[in-house]
């Protein structure tokens, strides 16, 4: 998995964790995070699908 991938996984996981812990008497807040981890997931999705790997390179230890 890219780091790309990796950050998006954990944006997507943090913005819907916040989302379902926001609470119920401020809905917009709740709506704003949840927009943003399904955005987060849509590019975590893009950039498994890109599939750039980053490998380990013993030349640079």
């Amino acid at each position: 998995m890219s780091r790309s991938a990796v950050v998006f996984l954990i944006a997507s996981a943090l913005s819907l964790l916040g989302a379902l812990l926001a609470s119920p008497g401020t809905t917009s807040d709740g709506r704003v995070l949840l927009f943003a981890g399904s955005c987060f997931a849509v590019l975590f999705i893009l950039a498994l699908i890109r599939g750039k790997r980053f490998r380990f390179d013993p030349q640079l230890r």
